[in-house]
């Protein structure tokens, strides 16, 4: 028993070649159509974000290259200053140690000059008080010699 248009004959499940040719077509447009409007823009939009992506990265290593570039310039650049300010500190160091030892020296010779003039000062002040002294005991004696005679 074989019936015309009948393909597969399963029992219960049977199909017919115009059914099975219809399925076919509509699954043949269906694929057709979600290519074209579906599976297409969706790798195109995909491959564009790769794209985006891969200009992302690229730039971000460019970027990366110059901060690179610009650290070591910063770098060298701090070192030379740190040697520049290494290179002012010692020489205002030794005109700060110059002129504390000519003001040392300066204080020295004052210190000095006012000794000098206080020694000649105590010397003279002595040497009138001896002075005086003789004086006083030349006086003293002649009035020791007046009582003593005159006594």
């Amino acid at each position: 028993m074989h019936q015309y248009g009948a393909i597969f004959n399963y029992g219960i499940l049977h199909l017919e070649w115009p059914t099975a040719l219809f399925i076919l077509v509509v699954f043949s447009t269906t694929m057709l159509l979600l290519n074209l409007l579906l599976f297409k823009p969706l790798l195109r939009t995909l491959e564009g974000r790769a794209l985006i992506l891969s200009q992302g990265n690229e730039r971000l290593e460019a970027i990366q290259t110059e901060l690179e570039a610009a650290q070591a310039a910063f770098e060298a650049a701090q070192a030379k200053m740190l040697a520049e300010v290494g290179e002012e500190f010692q020489a205002s160091m030794a005109a700060s140690q110059q002129q504390a030892s000519q003001i040392t020296e300066a204080a020295k010779e004052k210190a000095q000059q006012t000794l000098s003039a206080a020694t000649d000062e105590i010397d003279q002040e002595m040497s009138q008080a001896t002075k005086e002294a003789k004086g006083l005991a030349k006086e003293l004696a002649s009035l020791i010699q007046t009582k003593v005679l005159n006594g």
